[in-house]
């Protein structure tokens, strides 16, 4: 089993996602307590940059970032999903 570990700044909580070895499919998504994180479909994200609401539409694979709100969340996109744990 494959383990990566992502933080989120400004916090003590870590995103850890779990593959299988051998055809690097998704396990889990967790928080460092081993509780699932939230989840949301992808047609359901958007954005907002300045007075421009944005839907995103095309990401690639395990694409990730931070938001900067109260508390800042990381996402990570995975097969048609956006897995997000928030500090």
């Amino acid at each position: 089993m494959a383990k990566k570990i992502l933080d989120i700044p400004h916090s003590k909580k870590k995103m850890h996602i779990e593959t299988d070895d051998h055809h690097g499919h998704l396990i889990g998504v967790t928080d460092e307590e081993g509780k699932p994180v939230n989840t949301m479909e992808r047609d359901e994200t958007k954005f907002k940059f300045g007075e421009i609401e944005a839907k995103i539409i095309d990401v690639p694979e395990h694409t990730t970032f931070v938001t900067q709100h109260n508390p800042p969340c990381r996402w990570v996109y995975i097969n048609g999903k956006w897995y997000y744990l928030c500090g």
